[in-house]
């Protein structure tokens, strides 16, 4: 390995290290998304933490990385052929454990389909798609309560949910029951709609509150 194609992968680690969500909140509305949320970085918590615009923008610059570091800096700096690669990996690494962060990140998701978007398209877009249709279809995320967790561990059965409140985190439903097919029939759980708008700290308050 040359050493411009080692400076390429520096490079692309500084570049996933950028904290587009983190800067973004902290110059346009004075938060710090890691005091808020799930406590991370990336482009998910920016949505919870600061809503959908700067949540897309967010995105769009952690996918960007990923992008660049592949089809801009490893071509730029080197002919090795598994360059794309390594830079790809290095972005998704910095996004991870950034340099500008103490060595935290977010969970890499948006950088990653940057990578895999610029190195296989055509199996991206597909994933991408499976992916929305999913969303599309159950307009649902669970979030099971933390006291619940702490307690009792993560549940590995649906019997285990039964008269346990969760959280469902849906921008679509205000539905206070979901029923589930368990391996021994339908489990009925109960939960505590989180509407749009609320963000990540008040569906905590809300899971912690009805965690019993």
């Amino acid at each position: 390995m040359t050493w411009q194609t080692g400076a390429a992968i520096v490079l692309s680690y500084v570049a996933g290290s950028i904290p587009t969500g983190l800067w973004f909140g902290k110059a346009l509305r004075g938060v710090d998304i890691r005091e808020h949320g799930s406590r991370n970085s990336g482009a998910t918590n920016t949505l919870r933490v600061l809503g959908k615009k700067l949540g897309a923008i967010a995105l769009a610059g952690d996918v960007g990385k990923g992008l660049v570091a592949v089809l801009v800096i490893a071509p730029l700096l080197s002919d090795w052929p598994y360059a794309p690669l390594a830079c790809g990996v290095a972005a998704i690494v910095g996004h991870i454990a950034s340099v500008f962060v103490k060595f935290r990140g977010g969970k890499g998701v948006a950088t990653s389909t940057g990578v895999f978007l610029a190195l296989t398209p055509v199996a991206t877009v597909i994933a991408a798609g499976v992916f929305a249709g999913v969303v599309y279809a159950t307009r649902m995320v669970l979030c099971a309560s933390p006291t619940y967790l702490a307690r009792q561990g993560t549940p590995v059965h649906p019997s285990e949910l039964v008269q346990h409140h969760i959280l469902a985190y849906s921008y679509w439903s205000s539905r206070d029951e979901w029923a589930f097919d368990g391996p021994d029939g339908v489990v009925v759980v109960k939960t505590t709609p989180c509407l749009r708008g609320n963000n990540g700290d008040t569906c905590r308050a809300v899971a912690l509150a009805h965690g019993e």
